[in-house]
């Protein structure tokens, strides 16, 4: 008969050899799947409708996302098309090789009161669907909305740039917003990214984040009055961007740092 070869794990190869570092080995590699899984878990929470999520993706290999305007018009147009039926966006921030988006999902409550007065064939790409499904399919339904808004995108920058592949990570990360207090924050990181990364020297000087949407009042793709409530009104909407100077090096590790400590606790999670 055939005999069977358990394969040998490192841990085991390195264990036979040096005995006291088997256990060292085995807890080390245990530490380092448990927390690649809660890390996981983090940012790739569910979709429920009435929370607010914090959604952003990067190129693989740090390739550019974006050539020119041209692009981040098509992927504005694809954010409307596809997610705008199903959240209120809040904020967002096109940066040359990753994205930030803020956004509210709706309920479906709030999502057959939006649709209510439009003919049944008239209804946006997954509407239909989702009128007719059950609140625990929600969170399916708007994820493959997201993925289809990704890899049209994905798809247009190919042929128009004569490039092949994937240039994406998957899946995409989305983030629970936990509070009021913690989505001002999370408004001014993402309207801040440019500044952040070095881009240009104020929020005022980048063009392709919602902060100027807000000022021109431009309701296009940004739930403008939605997004004001959070802050209590314009003025406050604005004098939190222009005096906010929060994000030090140590204040821009708790900021970020913030989200996967508070999914630690079992009590912290998007209700439902």
């Amino acid at each position: 008969s055939r005999c069977s070869v358990t394969p040998r794990t490192p841990c085991t190869f390195f264990g036979d050899i040096f005995p006291f570092f088997d256990t060292y080995l085995q807890n080390t590699f245990k530490k380092f799947k448990d927390s690649a899984m809660s890390r996981n878990k983090i940012f790739t929470q569910p979709l429920i409708g009435g929370n607010v999520f914090h959604v952003y993706n990067q190129t693989n290999n740090k390739e550019l996302l974006f050539l020119n305007d041209g692009d981040r018009f098509r992927f504005l147009r694809n954010l409307k098309r596809f997610i705008c039926p199903f959240a209120d966006i809040l904020a967002y921030n096109l940066l040359s090789n990753h994205f930030h988006i803020l956004l509210e999902i709706l309920t479906k409550e709030e999502f057959l009161s939006r649709v209510t007065s439009l003919y049944i064939d008239e209804l946006p790409p997954g509407c239909r669907k989702l009128i007719n499904c059950e609140e625990d399919n929600m969170d399916l339904i708007l994820k493959n909305r997201f993925t289809s808004m990704l890899s049209g995108y994905a798809t247009y920058f190919n042929l128009r740039h004569k490039r092949k592949g994937n240039f994406l990570h998957r899946p995409f990360c989305r983030k629970w917003i936990h509070s009021s207090s913690y989505l001002a924050k999370a408004v001014y990181y993402v309207h801040n990214n440019a500044v952040r990364h070095g881009v240009c020297a104020h929020l005022l000087d980048y063009e392709w984040t919602s902060y100027h949407s807000v000022l021109a009042h431009d309701n296009t793709i940004i739930s403008i009055d939605r997004l004001l409530q959070y802050f209590g009104g314009r003025d406050d909407f604005l004098n939190y961007h222009l005096t906010n100077r929060f994000f030090n090096r140590e204040e821009e590790e708790t900021f970020l740092l913030e989200e996967e400590i508070v999914f630690m606790h079992k009590k912290h999670k998007p209700k439902e």
